[in-house]
């Protein structure tokens, strides 16, 4: 069994402004959502595969995501040992709420289609709900990934997140369960989805003191009350419609990311906590995963219902938090 836990920190600085905008003007104008993955000498033929197809499938899915593009390191020599299935280091944005909610309102007026952002911003109430309970920042941490996706931020960050794989790791790389193999590309798909989007200001290291991750506006105790930001024992699910529908639990259980599902080896998920070898997951429409992308601003053409960097918005600077799959 393992858990998607993360920990430990790392601070580094990216590339450069000058090779960033050499390293954009050789990119390709599109006009949806293009994933770029680069692999280093440690990535089978295999692994490269299967993360392209997860790719494939991430752009299909989100296909309505217009104009971005994300850049993603591969590499299985990346400090992920031991227990530990995967880990990434993801750049991550803060805005005022108002902006934050006012872009969310600006996406979903452009994307009536995308029925998970409708609901998720009219749930929103147009002053922070926890600037004053216990939360006295402003801010709202997302990955860059994310505010690209709202029209927050324009252009590559060129490198949006690095995911190391474990070498040491026994992985199924076809997407077909396996007796005692962890499937490799549901590794990716809940690595991908957190350098998109997916996270928690509860998860220790986050670096904005007193802020939230875009999706902790969406954690709820019951119909029309939201869990506390705060306490990541209270038990809490995620909803787009204000506590309305419960999608999906969140995990509870210290180690694992609090923004992850609680574990379900017999119906597993891509983000769950603790993930068991044997099994496989279909990410779809139909996934929990699908409706946190959707209600953060990826848009995508089906049917209706980590790490941090720190930049942009109103805040300097850059710092790194390791996030892994850990034992």
């Amino acid at each position: 069994m393992k858990k998607d836990g993360r920990s430990g920190n790392a601070r580094h600085w990216h590339v450069g402004a000058v090779g960033l905008l050499m390293m954009l003007a050789c990119m390709p104008a599109r006009a949806d959502l293009v994933i770029l993955p680069t692999y280093d000498g440690t990535v089978s033929a295999a692994a490269q595969t299967a993360f392209n197809t997860v790719v494939s499938l991430f752009e299909a899915t989100y296909s309505g995501t217009a104009n971005m593009t994300v850049g993603i390191d591969v590499t299985f020599n990346g400090g992920c040992t031991g227990g530990c299935l995967g880990q990434s280091t993801t750049t991550l944005v803060a805005y005022s709420y108002s902006q934050w909610y006012n872009a969310m309102g600006a996406d979903a007026a452009a994307n009536p289609g995308n029925t998970y952002l409708a609901a998720g911003y009219a749930s929103l109430p147009a002053t922070n709900p926890y600037a004053n309970a216990g939360n006295p920042s402003d801010y709202v941490g997302m990955t860059y990934a994310n505010a690209q996706a709202l029209g927050l931020e324009s252009g590559s960050y060129f490198m949006d997140s690095t995911i190391a794989f474990n070498p040491s790791q026994t992985f199924e790389y076809t997407g077909t369960a396996t007796a005692g193999d962890y499937d490799f590309m549901n590794t990716a798909e809940h690595e991908l989805d957190e350098a998109l989007g997916i996270g928690s200001g509860l998860n220790p290291g986050f670096p904005f003191p007193g802020a939230n991750m875009a999706e902790d506006y969406f954690r709820y105790a019951s119909n029309g009350v939201r869990g506390s930001s705060t306490d990541s024992t209270q038990s809490v699910y995620f909803s787009y419609d204000g506590g309305l529908t419960n999608v999906q639990t969140f995990n509870t259980v210290s180690g694992g990311d609090f923004n992850d599902w609680a574990q379900e080896c017999g119906t597993p998920h891509v983000q769950d906590a603790f993930t068991c070898s044997g099994v496989a997951s279909t990410y779809d429409s139909n996934s929990p995963e699908f409706a946190v992308m959707s209600t953060l601003g990826y848009d995508g053409t089906a049917p209706e219902p980590g790490t941090w960097a720190l930049m942009g918005g109103a805040l300097g600077g850059l710092a790194l938090l390791r996030r892994r799959v850990a034992r």
